[in-house]
C-alpha cells in the first residue's frame, strides 16, 4: 500500500467524513420524507442503491489516492494502461448515476490535482497524465452542465462524442503516432489511418445519439 504523507492523510480522512456526513443527509432526509409524507414507498433497493452510489464514489477516490497518484508519477517505464481503465471506470459510474453532480467535481479536482503534481518537472506527458487532465477537465465540465440543466443535446455530446473523442486522441498521438514514425510518408498515413479511425468511430456513435434523441 502506498505509505501517504500527513497532508495526504488529512485529505483522506477529510474526503471520508464529508462522504459520510452527506450520507447521513441524504439517508436522513429520505427518513423524513418518508415519515412526513402518507403512503410513502421507496422505490426498489433505494437504500441500496443509496450505499453502493457513496461507495463507489469512496473506491474511485481511493484508487486515485493510492494507485494512480503513483503510477502517473512512473517515468523510468512504460505506463500501464491501468490510469485509463480507471478514468473509463469513473467516466462509466458517472454517466451509470453512481457518482452524483458535487462529487463527481469533486473527483475531477482530485485528478486535476494529481496530473499537476506529477508534472512538476515539465517534462513530456505520458499517455497516463494527458488522460487524467483530459478526463478531469471532461468530468468538471460535464458535472457543471448537469447542475444547471443544459440541453439533452449538449449532455448527450458530453456524455458520449467527448469521452470517444479523447480516447481517440490519445490512441492517435501515443499509439498511431509513434507506430507510423518508423515508415516512409508518416503524415500522409497518419491522416488517411486517423480519418478512417474516427469515420469508424463517430458515425455510430452519432447514430445512437441521434435515434435515443
Amino acid at each position: 500500500m502506498t505509505k501517504l504523507n500527513d497532508l495526504a492523510k488529512i485529505e483522506l480522512i477529510a474526503f471520508t467524513a464529508f462522504a459520510v456526513i452527506a450520507f447521513i443527509f441524504t439517508a436522513g432526509a429520505a427518513v423524513n420524507e418518508h415519515i412526513s409524507i402518507p403512503n410513502h414507498v421507496y422505490y426498489n433497493r433505494y437504500w441500496i442503491n443509496l450505499l453502493s452510489s457513496y461507495a463507489i464514489t469512496c473506491l474511485c477516490y481511493f484508487l486515485m489516492v493510492f494507485y494512480v497518484n503513483v503510477e502517473v508519477k512512473v517515468k523510468e517505464r512504460q505506463t500501464s494502461n491501468g490510469v485509463i481503465f480507471i478514468c473509463i471506470l469513473i467516466y462509466l459510474c458517472w454517466i451509470a448515476g453512481l457518482i452524483n453532480e458535487y462529487f463527481a467535481m469533486l473527483l475531477a479536482v482530485k485528478m486535476m490535482a494529481v496530473f499537476i503534481n506529477s508534472n512538476k518537472d515539465r517534462e513530456k506527458l505520458t499517455i497516463a497524465q494527458e488522460a487524467l487532465m483530459l478526463f478531469s477537465l471532461y468530468l468538471f465540465l460535464s458535472a457543471i452542465t448537469n447542475i444547471l440543466s443544459y440541453h439533452v443535446v449538449i449532455r448527450s455530446i458530453l456524455g458520449i462524442l467527448v469521452p470517444v473523442a479523447i480516447l481517440h486522441y490519445l490512441y492517435a498521438v501515443h499509439v498511431l503516432l509513434p507506430e507510423l514514425e518508423k515508415t516512409t510518408r508518416t503524415g500522409l498515413k497518419f491522416s488517411g489511418r486517423t480519418l478512417l479511425n474516427g469515420a469508424l468511430t463517430y458515425l455510430p456513435v452519432a447514430l445512437l445519439i441521434l435515434v435515443s434523441n
